[in-house]
């Protein structure tokens, strides 16, 4: 635009940018961009773009209803915690709670 307008050029600027809009689509439509190219023909690791993944379930069919959580307002004594441990070996965490107020995990 800069050129265009130091050259007395203004009434190419439409025709300028629609030319540079449809040689930008084409180009996408036939391949990837050069750099695209490049970085896979050096072989350099290139994380593409993701795909778009819309979910069909709800937040409340997938979340536990029946939740462990490790109550510090309690104040559980040691042996407290080791069955609370060894019933449930397969979790890899427990929520931590004080009371009704989430503390971590």
């Amino acid at each position: 635009a800069i050129m265009l307008e130091l050259t007395g050029g203004m009434t190419y600027i439409v025709p300028f940018m629609l030319a540079v809009l449809v040689a930008k689509m084409v180009g996408d439509g036939l391949s990837e961009g050069i750099y695209d190219l490049y970085i896979v023909l050096k072989g350099y690791p290139f994380l593409h773009e993701e795909l778009s993944i819309t979910f069909t379930e709800r937040c409340c069919d997938v979340m536990e209803t029946a939740l462990q959580t490790l109550d510090v307002g309690a104040r559980p004594r040691p042996a407290e915690l080791r069955a609370l441990l060894d019933n449930f070996a397969s979790y890899r965490g427990f929520p931590v709670v004080n009371g009704s107020h989430f503390v971590g995990y």
